[in-house]
């Protein structure tokens, strides 16, 4: 089994607006691997909110050009995962939880990644911190086939923060534009008392 923990990311976006992005990532320009996005349940416990979403994925494509006869990898096209979260307003905490729900005899991979405010109190900013198992099941080449995957899941993690990076810029410059419009109404209209 491979475990790997990635460094510290920080998003310089305020925590509430990371959360509300995350639940609302798909689709993004940086998604294509993504066919589709459902939620399964979504439950408030106390001062915790609880989301379950089935997402498909395309699969890794080079699970397919392992050369042997019976690849078992060969079918790997569509791979449904669940990505479980859960926000805590009591410890300011995101925390997902997404693993495939198929092929498990063959390989498993889990992601689980912890949102938090930026402990620095005069930034808004929200911390990421990742962490990844993946188990692959397949005679002499489950090593190689593991290194293989936590290479490739580490050259998409630059998609994947850059996909929520749009969504938080497109919902910031919405916001930004609400206000703004807000204040040119208001500026219209005190100047129509002003001239009155």
């Amino acid at each position: 089994m491979k475990i790997w923990h990635s460094p510290l990311q920080i998003f310089k976006y305020a925590f509430d607006d990371v959360v509300s992005a995350v639940w609302n990532r798909y689709p993004n320009d940086y998604s294509t691997h993504i066919f589709s996005e459902d939620i399964l349940e979504c439950r408030v416990e106390g001062n915790k909110i609880f989301v379950k979403k089935l997402i498909i994925k395309k699969g890794t494509g080079f699970l397919k050009k392992i050369p042997f006869q019976k690849n078992p990898f060969k079918s790997y096209e569509i791979i449904p995962c669940i990505e479980e979260s859960i926000y805590d307003r009591d410890s300011k905490t995101l925390k997902t939880y997404t693993r495939n729900v198929s092929h498990n005899d063959k390989f498993m991979m889990e992601e689980r990644c912890v949102y938090s405010p930026c402990v620095d109190k005069y930034q808004t900013s929200t911390d990421l911190k990742r962490l990844v198992l993946i188990h692959v099941n397949f005679v002499k080449l489950s090593n190689v086939i593991q290194k293989i995957l936590l290479m490739s899941y580490k050259r998409r993690l630059k998609d994947t923060d850059s996909g929520l990076i749009q969504v938080l810029s497109e919902k910031t410059n919405m916001a930004s534009e609400r206000i703004l419009n807000t204040v040119l109404v208001q500026k219209s209209n005190a100047r129509k008392y002003i001239n009155y």
